[in-house]
């Protein structure tokens, strides 16, 4: 059920473009009691990392730690047209560019910080550098198909084996690649809403098993 009183305020405050789905999604996600150490990569104005927390609140999942990755600069991503990489994300017409201090504020004024470690950084460099692994690890920053392709080749290595890999915007349309993206990285996947992608580790046969092993021998 969504908490749709909740699910405004957080909107009221957070810019973003999530909604009931996402909020349903998440909810799920965190039914699962394994499910504790989360990385969102994209937080724009964290919403979706509000979404979460305020999910785990009412779910008293006082267990769950979130780290949300984003560049948080006025900067072109590598889904953007061409011709409009030389503009801000106003002139561009995707609104405000995403800003660290507004975030922390926004989740600071929610009540919803509490285990939550924002890190400014590009998603690729965290996920090739971070001796950090999750139960789950959300993508959602480029949408195009080689940015996609790369960020989930890169986080299979940082999800635990029984863990789960997810993301939005399943769509190939314009610039966009992710649904290609997934469908070429996973033998088995869900898709929630026709949007919402959910990959499970445990469910990807001897492939994905040879890299679990690969990254747990690292860890050892």
């Amino acid at each position: 059920m969504v908490n749709l009183t909740r699910m405004e305020e957080i909107n009221s405050v957070c810019i973003g473009y999530s909604g009931q789905h996402h909020w349903q999604f998440f909810r799920e996600a965190l039914s699962h009691p394994d499910i504790k150490n989360i990385c969102m990569i994209g937080v724009y104005y964290g919403r979706d990392i509000a979404y979460m927390k305020a999910i785990a609140q009412e779910l008293g999942r006082t267990d769950c730690v979130i780290v949300g990755v984003d560049k948080f600069e006025d900067r072109f991503c590598e889904d953007w047209p061409e011709e409009k990489r030389n503009l801000t994300w106003q002139e561009a017409g995707f609104g405000h560019a995403p800003d660290l201090q507004k975030t922390r504020s926004n989740l600071l004024k929610l009540g919803l910080s509490s285990n939550v470690f924002l890190v400014s950084d590009f998603d690729v460099n965290f996920l090739q550098n971070t001796a950090q692994v999750f139960d789950l690890i959300y993508i959602d920053t480029s949408h195009d198909y080689e940015s996609v392709k790369n960020l989930i080749n890169l986080a299979l290595r940082k999800v635990k084996p029984h863990g789960f890999l997810a993301g939005d915007d399943f769509s190939d349309e314009g610039t966009w690649g992710v649904a290609k993206a997934v469908r070429e990285s996973f033998p088995k996947f869900e898709l929630f809403y026709n949007w919402i992608w959910l990959a499970r580790m445990s469910e990807l046969g001897l492939q994905n098993n040879n890299l679990s092993h690969q990254f747990t021998d690292e860890l050892e």
